[in-house]
């Protein structure tokens, strides 16, 4: 599919800034490359909405643990140490 849009001359230079520094090799990369970086934003966004969302229900029907701040710290620096980013 191809479509024609116009973009505003501060975004204009934000692309070629992006193409220049090797991020992209030209602007139809850079965009595909914004639109699927978007299109997962979007999704991990409704993902952690719902996931809010089920805690929120789960806290209103009682549902709660303690919380172990000891072992919340070594999870996180364990994850840190496995590179884990989601």
């Amino acid at each position: 599919m191809t479509v024609t849009i116009e973009i505003p001359p501060n975004l204009r230079e934000f692309i070629s800034h992006e193409i220049a520094a090797g991020e992209a090799k030209t602007e139809e990369e850079f965009v595909r490359t914004a639109l699927q970086a978007y299109c997962e934003m979007r999704d991990r966004h409704t993902s952690l909405r719902s996931n809010v969302q089920r805690s929120l229900n789960e806290a209103e029907g009682g549902q709660t643990a303690q919380l172990n701040m000891d072992a919340i710290i070594a999870r996180g620096s364990q994850r840190l140490t496995d590179g884990v980013t989601d």
